[in-house]
């Protein structure tokens, strides 16, 4: 525990949360929500910030990110042309505010390829995973695993591609517990989204897909007791 009432030290490391007007004397002051991952030695390995102070990464994600330990939240697979496919994330239990990771595991066929970003100047069809978003919540970029390249020496072309399983990741910060009200009365979220790619062998490249992926969650409300008065941080008065 820093403290560090005059927030010099947030300012220095250029966490300062400058959207909270100065006239909010309870909020104003505190810095963007981040985790440090330090190792033994106490050298700096990963780092994880927001830029909403309500988000917070849950720890599940970031030893999945930093360590790829795997989730243990719920999986649920479904069988593709030449695709398996594999949907889990790294919470099954989230609350608003949470910041977490939705997780898409596809398995070429043996002897089948899918194509990776940078293929569609190609012309073929890359995988993509497109998440639609909660309402009030924020989907991050996803983000995909070094791909292999595939050499087409009769078209001259040097194309990335999957050739065996691997995971598509996506981040997704939910809103406040103000806009997810009525997401909370009814004590869950689902979130939807769609697998495009296109899978090809030796002898022929199949049709474009889309396949819908789905992740069932439970919603939980935040906790909002508040600290014995003792220990309760004293408000200030904007002069």
């Amino acid at each position: 525990m820093l403290s560090d009432p005059e927030s010099e030290i947030i300012r220095r490391f250029g966490v300062f949360n400058d959207t909270i007007p100065q006239s909010d004397a309870r909020q104003y002051g505190i810095p963007n929500p981040g985790t440090f991952i330090v190792d033994e030695h106490g050298m700096i390995r990963a780092k994880f910030f927001e830029e909403r102070f309500i988000h917070r990464v849950t720890m599940a994600t970031i030893l999945a990110s930093a360590f790829a330990q795997t989730p243990a939240a719920r999986s649920s697979s479904s069988q593709a042309d030449h695709v398996i496919l594999r949907t889990t994330a790294t919470e099954d239990r989230i609350r608003p505010g949470s910041r977490f990771t939705l997780i898409v595991e596809v398995a070429p066929a043996p002897g089948v390829h899918v194509y990776a970003p940078g293929a569609g100047r190609f012309g073929y069809h890359p995988l993509a995973l497109n998440i639609e978003p909660p309402q009030f919540s924020t989907v991050y970029p996803s983000q995909f695993p070094q791909a292999e390249i595939m050499e087409f020496p009769a078209l001259g072309e040097s194309v990335p591609v999957f050739s065996r399983p691997i995971r598509v990741l996506a981040d997704v910060a939910l809103g406040s517990r103000q806009e997810m009200a009525e997401a909370l009365s009814m004590g869950s979220l689902t979130i939807r989204g769609r697998v495009a790619l296109q899978a090809c062998d030796e002898a022929e490249c199949y049709a474009p897909q889309e396949i819908p992926v789905t992740w069932e969650m439970v919603l939980e409300g935040v906790d909002t007791e508040r600290v014995p008065e003792g220990l309760r941080r004293e408000l200030k008065t904007a002069s």
